[in-house]
Order: structure tokens, then C-alpha cells, then sequence
């Protein structure tokens, strides 16, 4: 309640670090509230934690359908962004977000399999540096996959904004 109360939008777990599993027993009673609410869960998905697999989220996002979950850091392994790809489309109210490190993901399997309203666009942490300013890969690489400009709209901004309520 007092998130509302202060104007944000929503709440992000890493769950590894709470030491409970992203599924854990308290995660209905919040996410009941967050969803009354109009919040939207954020939550790690660390392809190296037990704690933060994937599926785990998947599992809430088929309990709540209605309401919107944003995934962070699923790609940074190429066999759990394999697997993201493939069952993604059983849970259509997950964002997942790319940011990260390394993205092992193809933009156009993915927006052909998935839909380019399931993916959005972050730099994560661990790319800022006291030398000349790039332009990070991962932007680089949405901006020449082989998709639409709509798909490109989606994923650099429109479905984080959509989710917010923005």
C-alpha cells in the first residue's frame, strides 16, 4: 500500500538475495495486493539461482494472468534463453527484459514465436565506464534485427510504458 502511496508503479524482487524462492508461499498474498493495487511485479530470473529460475516465475504468471510480471536478467545464458524462448508463450503477461551483460537471443525468432509485446529493452547494470560513450550492443542489435519499426517501438519502450500505465 504505501508503494502506491508514494507514486510508484511497482516492486522488484531478487529473490536470491531474500533467500526464498520466487515462488515462495508469500508471494500470493502480495501479488493479490499488488494486483488490486495496479502494481507490477518485477523480478529477477538469475539463470545461475535455483532460487530465481525462470519456471518459478512462469508458475505465478499462470496463478495471476491479469496481472503484468516484468522479467530481469532471463538471457544471460544461452541455454536458459533458449528455454525462455520456447515456453515464453505459455505465460503472454510476462515481459521479459534483455538487458544484461549478453543477450543470447535472437530478436526476430523471438518476436516471430513470441511477439514483440513480451521483450523489452534495458541496459542492466555494469555498462557504464569513465571512457567514450557507445552505443551498447544490445541496442545495436535490436535496431538492425529483422523486424517490423512497430516490434522495434514495442521493445525499445512502448510495453515497459504499456505496463506502467504510462
Amino acid at each position: 500500500d504505501r508503494a502506491k502511496a508514494i507514486g510508484l508503479h511497482g516492486i522488484a524482487w531478487h529473490h536470491r538475495f531474500q533467500g526464498c524462492y520466487i515462488d515462495s508461499k508469500w508471494m500470493w498474498p502480495t501479488l493479490t495486493r499488488m494486483q488490486q493495487l495496479g502494481l507490477v511485479p518485477l523480478v529477477h530470473v538469475n539463470p545461475e539461482s535455483s532460487l530465481e529460475a525462470h519456471w518459478r516465475l512462469q508458475r505465478l504468471a499462470l496463478e495471476f494472468p491479469e496481472l503484468t510480471f516484468l522479467a530481469m536478467d532471463g538471457f544471460w545464458n544461452y541455454e536458459r534463453a533458449r528455454h525462455i524462448l520456447f515456453t515464453a508463450s505459455f505465460t503472454p503477461n510476462v515481459i521479459w527484459d534483455l538487458g544484461g551483460p549478453v543477450c543470447y537471443l535472437n530478436m526476430q525468432e523471438w518476436v516471430e514465436r513470441n511477439g514483440s509485446e513480451t521483450l523489452c529493452f534495458s541496459l542492466g547494470g555494469g555498462y557504464s565506464s569513465a571512457g567514450a560513450v557507445q552505443k551498447p550492443a544490445l541496442l545495436a542489435q535490436i535496431e538492425n534485427a529483422a523486424i517490423s519499426d512497430a516490434d522495434k517501438a514495442d521493445i525499445l519502450g512502448r510495453n515497459v510504458a504499456r505496463a506502467l500505465g504510462e
